[in-house]
């Protein structure tokens, strides 16, 4: 085992016969001892992995021979990081079978009762390997990739041995996992204060944390003065802070310097331009009418003047008749429907 040492958690890339050397001694092993070189190799060396193929392996051989007691403990003794769960569970199932006996599943639903918290969650429910590969690291096309099956979420983990949750923020965490699993959250239970900072949500329940702040953090339409609004807020909310160089190459006073607090602009066009001339700002009016279009008044002379510049859809205030609308030519195509009540429309070629 300690020549091995250096794969780290690369128990893939052992030799074969080495790996099932490894495996065949473990399943005949003797209870007195191996329980204490399991935990030594778990706690004590790098090889993680091969800790856990040694306690399946031993807990395999024992269920085949009948012996009873000492298995669960061996599976809890093992399983000493909140992804080793999954881990255990993957390879389990890819050498022995889907089925779980009893030793395995209630060792396992211990170590979950004792690892699973919101800092595990956040930093392994992810289907990550996150194996230490030593000098194999390089090696890896060599070796065909990390030949391990993948280890199961956090929220596989539960559904199949069913641990009983310590207090009432822990079975909050299982049910969020399980929800998380099958892309179902609707919410995250206030006993998760970590999970719900972490998606943005702070105190206040709204949205994904992505989308929180893709609404803070949207520039505005106009450019007040250089400066532009954004988003400096950790993550699960904060305020809004003007960040950013003026275009005269000035800095932007920050808001403990100007003594206040800084204020959010209106999300609208108009209001924003409101809000603006309030602060004290010096922007153009707008005009009174639309961009115009050149041209003459179509209304009758004398009623206004003739050369003039007309607005969209009507002549200029003055004029004594609005301009004439074109009606729109009837359509020389047949009546879709054998129903219509003006009847077929005779096309203007059967007429000559």
């Amino acid at each position: 085992m300690l020549a091995r040492a250096a794969y780290q958690d690369a128990f893939f890339a052992w030799p074969r016969p080495d790996r099932e050397r490894y495996v065949s001694l473990l399943r005949t092993a003797d209870p007195s001892w191996a329980p204490e070189f399991l935990h030594w190799l778990r706690a004590e060396t790098p090889m993680r992995y091969p800790a856990l193929v040694g306690a399946a392996a031993f807990v395999a051989g024992r269920l085949e021979r009948g012996e009873h007691g000492v298995s669960r403990q061996v599976i809890a003794s093992v399983l000493r990081r909140a992804d080793d769960p999954g881990h255990l569970l993957a390879y389990w199932s890819a050498a022995y079978g889907p089925s779980l006996p009893k030793p395995v599943k209630r060792g396992v639903a211990d170590a979950v009762t004792r690892l699973y918290d919101e800092q595990s969650l956040l930093a392994y429910d992810d289907g990550g390997h996150y194996f230490e590969l030593g000098f194999v690291r390089a090696d890896l096309p060599r070796h065909g990739g990390i030949g391990t099956p993948r280890p199961l979420r956090f929220g596989e983990v539960i559904r199949l041995v069913h641990p009983r949750a310590r207090d009432r923020a822990q079975g909050d965490l299982f049910r969020y996992a399980l929800a998380r699993r099958t892309g179902r959250v609707r919410t995250i239970p206030a006993t998760l204060p970590l999970v719900r900072s972490w998606a943005g949500m702070g105190d206040a329940v709204g949205g994904s944390g992505a989308e929180r702040l893709r609404k803070e953090s949207a520039p505005p339409a106009a450019d007040f003065g250089g400066a532009r609004l954004s988003s400096a807020a950790k993550v699960g909310g904060g305020s809004e802070v003007l960040v950013g160089p003026l275009r005269g190459g000035g800095d932007v006073a920050s808001p403990e310097r100007e003594g206040g607090p800084v204020v959010e602009a209106p999300a609208g066009g108009a209001a924003r331009l409101q809000w603006q001339r309030g602060k004290g700002n010096q922007l153009p009016n707008p005009p009174p009418y639309p961009p115009h279009l050149p041209g003459r008044c179509r209304c009758s002379p004398g009623s206004g003047p003739a050369p003039a510049t007309r607005r969209p859809g009507g002549c200029l205030p003055g004029c004594g008749e609005p301009e004439p609308r074109r009606t729109p030519k009837p359509s020389s195509r047949p009546c879709p429907s054998s129903t219509c009540s003006a009847g077929p429309m005779v096309s203007p070629a059967s007429n000559r």
